[in-house]
């Protein structure tokens, strides 16, 4: 295939594209819309060469190489049929035994089966898990730690976790709780000391889900894409009375710390609003960089979503190199009680990095394509097999649907044409961030083409 026509073809992917790309001899201006491209892309010269990088994984929140130097273009997506799943590990950390005058008999295929009344001697308890031996590791997010069983005497049997810094007691046979940061836990079920319940042959089955709980399947349809460029920082967010002419900063207070964006203490009335206008970072090594000639000192901080209070307070000056070890929203203070004017202000995953300003796009997948049978969906028993979007041929792929909660796979594939609903498409810039949209924020299959060079 030509330079030209391979050219051509990625030109159909791209919504926008914002950076230059200079190929040698020739001129490439792609701060033009999509409409412009082709004609640009066609002054390379005959003898240059394009450099692909594929992606074919799973991803909610997908970062993209910084790399990519040019940009990236998503050329497929699919759904996600998911099981609801037990995040128990089995066996458990006990196995048959008798506690306080109850026998917790294990099966051996999950389920335990109650027999005997608490002697009121102490608390009736059998571990699941211990964190310090057996652990179930939790990621941060919300669980459900639940109990059915054979009769209503389950309403009786209490659960608990246990993390580093909280016991997150469930009320009755089922407790919802949120883990904030990934950690090991102890999982553990229990009749109260001095509960008068007699248990007779009642078998149980413990099961930890990840919220949003559900019973059965759930199909994971990808709604639209938003897309973020190489700086994470977005101006629009500065406070006003902190915005100076093009892309300055100016704070005149001489109070010892100044934040800059973020959500003020007068704007606080509900919980939301502690991370508005903040900087979403998850688990890694940032940058930091902007114009100082007032030799100005930030703090980065983190915020937590819940309570607005602050944590893991980092120092930083132009060009530090930053290390977030929890995933989160943060924010940045003007430290010293002294007036400052700072331009540029880039928070990038890329070192060295040339300022860029702050870049957002989002696609929204057309509600006819939403609508197609089988669209969000895949075999809950074969990651593998799963419907798609194929931006390159625009059409939809199934292979299956799901009927009554099972996956019933067509004789062949059908391919529906979906030409009429896309002129263009989303242009991912290197170092930036790529989000496939979905009610749960659940990983969905994905197939991203990286062009790290265009030249000689």
């Amino acid at each position: 295939m030509s330079i030209k026509s391979e050219l051509n073809k990625t030109a159909s992917y791209l919504r926008s594209a914002r950076k230059a790309i200079l190929g040698r001899g020739g001129e490439i201006s792609l701060t033009a819309g999509l409409k412009d491209l082709p004609d640009a892309i066609y002054k390379i010269p005959a003898d240059a060469s394009l450099a692909y990088q594929v992606d074919d994984s799973v991803a909610y929140r997908k970062i993209v190489p910084s790399g990519a130097e040019e940009f990236a273009q998503v050329s497929k997506i699919g759904g996600m049929t998911y099981k609801c799943s037990n995040l128990l590990n089995y066996p458990y950390h006990f196995s048959t035994r008798k506690v306080a005058g109850i026998r917790f008999q294990d099966n051996g295929d999950g389920s335990i089966t109650l027999n005997g009344k608490n002697d009121g001697t102490s608390v009736s308890k059998f571990y699941l898990a211990v964190k310090e031996t057996t652990p179930v590791h939790l990621k941060a997010g919300t669980y459900k730690l639940s109990i059915t069983g054979s009769d209503n005497t389950v309403a009786n049997i209490k659960t608990v976790v246990v993390d580093d810094s909280a016991f997150h007691y469930g009320a009755t046979n089922y407790g919802v709780f949120t883990i904030d940061t990934d950690k090991d836990v102890t999982v553990r079920i229990w009749v109260e000391q001095g509960n008068t319940t007699e248990f007779k042959n009642v078998t149980i089955y413990p099961m930890l889900t990840y919220e949003p709980y559900f019973e059965g399947v759930r199909n994971i349809a990808v709604t639209e894409f938003v897309s973020e460029g190489a700086n994470l920082f977005n101006f629009d967010n500065v406070y006003a009375d902190f915005k100076g002419d093009g892309n300055k900063i100016v704070i005149n207070s001489t109070l010892s710390y100044v934040d800059l964006f973020g959500g003020r203490a007068g704007d606080l009335a509900v919980p939301a609003a502690y991370i508005r206008n903040t900087v979403y970072l998850t688990v890694g090594t940032y940058y930091v960089y902007f114009d100082d000639d007032t030799n100005t000192t930030l703090q980065m901080k983190r915020v937590n979503e819940r309570n607005g209070n602050t944590t893991h307070f980092t120092y930083v000056i132009n060009g530090s190199e930053i290390n977030v070890v929890e995933e989160g929203y943060y924010t940045l203070r003007r430290l010293f009680n002294k007036p400052c004017v700072i331009s540029n202000l880039m928070i990038t995953r890329i070192p060295n990095a040339e300022y860029k300003p702050y870049m957002t796009d989002t696609f929204a997948i057309p509600e006819e394509i939403q609508a197609l049978d089988g669209y969000g969906q895949s075999n809950p028993d074969n990651t593998n097999e799963y419907n798609y979007i194929d931006f390159e041929r625009k059409v939809f792929v199934a292979y299956g649907h799901i009927v009554d909660e099972a996956w019933v796979a067509y004789e062949t594939p059908i391919e529906t044409d979906i030409s009429a609903y896309f002129d263009s498409f989303i242009k991912v810039e290197g170092g930036g961030t790529i989000t496939a949209v979905n009610e749960y924020e659940y990983d969905v299959p994905s197939t991203i083409n990286y062009i790290t060079k265009v030249g000689a």
